[in-house]
């Protein structure tokens, strides 16, 4: 009877342990599939990562050219302005200097008509004298 308890005992014994063996085996085996998983997660949030430095990259530089080319237009724009006032001072000083060139003519020329006037007429006291 010894024999078999001992029996039973060992045999009780390497149940238990095939038992804890087989608990390693799963735990090891869930450890295992929790590291690929994590390893996957990790992947994917690296990709995410990069994909989304990628796009604020991308927009970054969308936001440098828009603004380098409203600043452009803007200098354009600004450099038409003063074309278009230097053009409108020259068209008025022209003006201004025709309108003083007409106004210094202009008493230049009345002298010139009342002379041209005095000659073609005969003062009073010279038609007086000519009856």
């Amino acid at each position: 009877m010894e024999e078999s308890e001992d029996k039973f005992k060992v045999l009780e014994a390497n149940a238990l342990r095939e038992q804890r063996s087989r608990k390693a085996a799963i735990r090891c085996k869930a450890a295992e599939e929790s590291a690929r998983e994590e390893a996957v997660r990790q992947k994917a949030s690296e990709e995410f990562a990069v994909r989304m430095r990628d796009e604020w990259t991308r927009q970054r530089k969308e936001r440098i050219a828009k603004a380098k080319a409203a600043e452009e237009e803007r200098n354009e724009m600004e450099r038409l302005a003063r074309e278009r006032r230097r053009e409108a001072a020259q068209e008025h000083l022209a003006a201004r200097v025709k309108r003083d060139a007409a106004a210094k003519a202009e008493p230049e020329a009345e002298l010139g008509r009342q002379e041209e006037r005095s000659r073609r007429t005969v003062p009073a006291r010279e038609m007086s004298n000519s009856w």
